[in-house]
């Protein structure tokens, strides 16, 4: 009985180090990437649900867009799913990406 209680510990204790936030298997600390917002309104000139492509025309010409997981949809201020847009509808697209670091110059040798 007492091997048991310690073997089930000992599983515990791993799905517990597991699943904590912030830690890999190799105990190294997960990183957040940052992310910017962007938004672009317009009418649906093209959908493809299969493709993941959506093409919307604004006031600024048309944006191609390959909706993720940090894409958001809205039409008349409602929330919608990709494949819930068609052709023709006026849509706000939301999406985030991550933000861009600057890059350091080396100045060589001196």
């Amino acid at each position: 009985m007492r091997r048991l209680t310690t073997l089930t510990a000992g599983i515990l204790a791993v799905m517990c180090w597991l699943v904590t936030p912030g830690f890999s298997a190799t105990g190294s600390t997960a990183k957040a990437v940052a992310r910017i917002e962007h938004s672009y309104s317009g009418k649906i000139i093209m959908v493809d649900p299969k493709l993941r492509i959506l093409i919307v025309k604004g006031k600024n010409g048309e944006e191609t867009f390959h909706p993720d997981r940090y894409s958001t949809f809205t039409i008349n201020g409602e929330p919608k799913l990709f494949a819930d847009l068609h052709k023709g509808e006026v849509v706000t697209v939301t999406h985030k990406e991550p933000a861009k670091t600057k890059a350091v110059a080396h100045a060589g040798n001196h």
